[in-house]
């Protein structure tokens, strides 16, 4: 994943301790957004907030990106409800899980979200 062209790991360290990160994959005037993730004990401090806030900076002012796009299980409706309360919408696309075989539960897939940088 690292290593694709437009591949990029934004990353947020605490001192030596890494507190969180987010991955972002360019293609054209889209960018993929995947994997935020804080540290347990640093949530609820507003670092994902800081942490999307800043991807979609760099991927509208470095990369050129005028589009944000993520895909998000569709069962987790409080993390749908997050990325909405800052501007995600549904496409109406879903996607399947990668790796079914996996799976606890067959009905499991990603719900695609998207927002216009500006």
């Amino acid at each position: 994943m690292m290593a694709a062209p437009g591949a990029w790991f934004l990353v947020r360290r605490d001192g030596a301790r890494l507190a969180g990160c987010v991955y972002l994959k360019a293609s054209g005037e889209a960018c993929y957004l995947g994997l935020l993730s804080v540290d347990v004990s640093a949530q609820q401090e507003g670092l994902g907030r800081a942490l999307l806030a800043e991807a979609e900076r760099y991927a509208r002012d470095e990369l050129g990106c005028r589009r944000m796009w993520m895909s998000v299980i569709h069962q987790r409706v409080e993390l749908i409800d997050y990325y909405r309360r800052r501007g995600y919408e549904a496409t109406g696309e879903t996607a399947p899980f990668p790796v079914p075989e996996r799976l606890l539960r067959a009905d499991v897939y990603f719900d695609v979200l998207a927002k216009t940088l500006i």
